[in-house]
């Protein structure tokens, strides 16, 4: 395993991390919206 594989390797785990992370605030402003929507 060359080094050049293991930063790629750690970069795309990274921008999962990322991704997930959006996905996540994503969802939980969808949240805080529709029950502020209900009140």
């Amino acid at each position: 395993m060359t080094i050049s594989y293991m930063k790629a390797k750690y970069t795309r785990r990274e921008d999962r991390i990322i991704s997930l992370n959006l996905i996540l605030g994503a969802l939980l402003l969808l949240d805080l919206y529709d029950n502020g929507a209900e009140n």
